[in-house]
């Protein structure tokens, strides 16, 4: 299929990626068995934050839809240490 991760590796971590999207949207619309699906460009650099096109259940469980979402990691909160005089 026209999904590609690209995955990286920092100290021993794994880190959010780029990846690319070049499938035809008639074939994703077939294997995802989403109908409408609007024509896609193919985007080679898809990068942490972007807008992605996405496979999700619909809502009230009516099948499957497509929808753009922004996709990424969230961080967790960064707690500074409190010195006491």
């Amino acid at each position: 299929m026209g999904l590609e991760p690209n995955i990286r590796r920092s100290g021993g971590r794994t880190m959010c990626g780029r990846f690319t999207l070049f499938e035809a949207d008639k074939i994703l619309s077939k294997e995802f068995g989403v109908s409408g699906f609007p024509p896609l460009s193919p985007r080679y650099n898809i990068a942490p934050s972007q807008p992605v096109a996405a496979v999700r259940a619909a809502p009230a469980g009516a099948g499957r839809e497509l929808a753009l979402l922004r996709w990424g990691l969230i961080r967790r909160p960064t707690h500074q240490s409190v010195r006491n005089p």
